[in-house]
């Protein structure tokens, strides 16, 4: 039986208590360790069902709520915000995720080490092989793409100047608007016609997904800067030459998926990681899938695509 333990430690922000949690099963052999960095507006308990499957099959899943997100804030008024801005607002998000994995680590040393990052979560772990792919066994990019320079570039001067005028911590309906491009169109994204849903085809994931107040709320222009800046840094192709190009990628998303531009930026996101010579690097598309794959009607599949790939890289 998988047993969920839950876990906390000081965020890189100082201020912060990251909140994680662990899934097991005691009665199989641990083979492996599988991090899970979740995505934009949603929490790490979305993966229960994917996370249970890995452990029945030996891994030992860990996954934790990023800065911003669900527990892991000072008040509910942070969800959506990360930091004072820096640099990378964004990369504190990535200096959690690898405190967690030393934590992880220190526990069991000697197993391989599988990270899995999905939409933002995707974003965040790119940006984190280019600085820490050293010791990953693998890494699955889940449900990602590739977006304009320039239109991040305008994205960020828009969230900087309605900053001046109503705060950073201001949930901006414009900038809500303006993150749904042209993919998006056709999709219902409010939850207002569930089967029309970009999230998926599963309707009681979507009806679960817009029920939930850790879903539902709004970015602030803090949180939609720091996203826009590391889409830029991921497209930066002198970032993606750091990953160290033993480390092993499986790149997977939906066919139907707007944030992939419907298959489009997933294969130039695959074509960025071949140019900067990844010895082995392997993507697919699941026919029309969504955003969602993990939770999509269908979904074994892609469990049953990943545990086979991370199998053989063990």
């Amino acid at each position: 039986m998988v047993s969920k333990e839950k876990g906390e430690f000081l965020s890189s922000d100082k201020r912060t208590k990251i909140k994680y949690f662990i899934w097991k099963n005691e009665d199989v052999d641990h083979r492996g360790i599988l991090q899970i960095a979740h995505g934009m507006t949603e929490h790490i308990g979305r993966y229960e069902e994917f996370a249970e499957f890995m452990a029945d099959n030996g891994f030992v899943v860990v996954g934790n709520n990023h800065l911003g997100h669900a527990d892991s804030v000072v008040s509910k008024k942070e969800w959506g915000y990360f930091s004072e801005l820096e640099e990378h607002p964004m990369f504190l998000l990535l200096e959690d995720m690898h405190i967690l994995r030393g934590i992880i680590q220190k526990d069991y040393a000697n197993l391989p080490y599988f990270m899995l990052g999905h939409s933002m979560g995707s974003y965040i772990l790119r940006a984190y092989l280019t600085k820490y792919s050293e010791g990953i066994a693998g890494g699955i990019i889940v449900g990602t793409g590739k977006e304009d320079d320039s239109t991040m570039k305008l994205g960020k001067n828009i969230c900087s100047f309605l900053a001046k005028i109503f705060g950073w911590h201001h949930r901006s309906k414009l900038m809500q608007k303006l993150s749904y491009g042209a993919p998006y169109k056709g999709f219902n994204m409010d939850g207002t016609d569930i089967a029309n849903s970009w999230l998926s085809h599963n309707e009681d994931s979507i009806k679960e997904y817009f029920a939930d107040e850790r879903c539902t709320f709004r970015f602030t222009l803090n949180g939609y800067y720091a996203l826009m800046d590391i889409v830029i840094f991921d497209n930066n192709m002198e970032n993606v030459k750091k990953t160290n190009k033993d480390t092993p990628l499986f790149i997977i998303s939906g066919s139907k998926d707007p944030v992939g531009n419907l298959g489009v930026g997933v294969k130039q996101v695959y074509d960025m990681y071949e140019d900067a010579g990844m010895n082995d690097i392997t993507w697919k598309l699941y026919e029309d899938f969504r955003h969602e794959i993990l939770l999509e009607i269908g979904r074994e599949s892609v469990y049953k695509d990943i545990l086979a790939w991370v199998n053989v890289r063990m």
